[in-house]
């Protein structure tokens, strides 16, 4: 049975879904962080560009559009330059594939040329080692859903 309709008890059926061709309303990302929790807020932090958008979203009571323009405005570390720490670098790998790179960048608090140099040195440093299990582990928790190009990136 359809969710959306409902039994009213006497046999009948009525439907009260919105026509399927009516759009959803989006708010900015700004309304979206403003009638969220802290709680909302947290989970963000910690699950944004590791968990599925569609699953996030669901889970935060918000639309993806939503999720990504409340991501935007969440995400806004003030930009800083010079060396990469490592863990900088495993940040940075942790979201290659899952999140566009401006946002990336608003979230580590790097330009979009330091990504864009980092990621060029990244790939120029690959190995041909394999995976120690560890690495497996990681991978299947974290990055099953990802393209080739961007896994190999990410691991190397």
């Amino acid at each position: 049975m359809n969710p959306s309709i409902r039994n009213d008890g006497a046999g009948e059926s009525r439907d009260d879904a919105p026509p399927e061709s009516t759009p959803s309303v989006v708010r900015s990302g700004r309304e979206v962080l403003d009638s969220w929790t802290e709680d909302q807020r947290a989970h963000l932090r910690t699950w944004f560009g590791l968990r599925d958008e569609h699953f996030l979203a669901r889970e935060l009571g918000c639309g993806v559009e939503e999720l990504n323009a409340a991501a935007w405005e969440f995400f806004d570390e003030p930009a800083r330059g010079g060396e990469w720490s490592d863990e900088e670098t495993d940040e940075f790998r942790k979201y290659l594939g899952a999140v566009e790179l401006d946002l990336i960048a608003r979230m580590l608090g790097r330009s979009r040329v330091d990504l864009d140099r980092r990621l060029v040195e990244i790939a120029a440093s690959l190995g041909g080692e394999p995976f120690s299990s560890d690495e497996i582990v990681a991978f299947k928790r974290l990055y099953g859903t990802r393209s080739d190009e961007d896994l190999s990136l990410v691991f190397g």
